[in-house]
């Protein structure tokens, strides 16, 4: 439901945006009667669907800042290069940095 992700954009935390895109939907006639029938089945399944999302994210983006870090200590290369080497994307590398920092690991720019 991109409802969903318009409703968190503007700030709306997780299980509110959920619910106001359910309630959108029914305002809009889209699966209306369906909604209407089964809203709190369909509610847990997104809210529970977007928790195991977010937990495969977060495990990634783990993945990916382990990977820099041993990339930056076996090659002694800088940071760049080492995200580089992994690959990493550009919407990951902020939060490497600032994992990097939080951590004291120390890094070539």
């Amino acid at each position: 439901m991109p409802e969903i992700f318009e409703f968190e954009a503007q700030g709306t935390e997780l299980q509110e945006a959920i619910k106001r895109a359910v309630e959108y939907c029914i305002a809009n006639d889209i699966l209306k009667e369906y909604l209407i029938e089964r809203a709190s089945e369909v509610l847990s399944m997104l809210f529970e669907e977007f928790r195991v999302e977010d937990y495969g994210d977060v495990r990634y983006q783990n993945g990916l800042l382990d990977a820099v870090v041993n990339v930056i200590k076996t090659l002694r290369i800088t940071l760049t290069d080492a995200m580089n080497v992994v690959k990493l994307d550009q919407k990951y590398r902020n939060q490497v940095i600032e994992e990097l920092r939080k951590q004291n690991i120390t890094y070539k720019e």
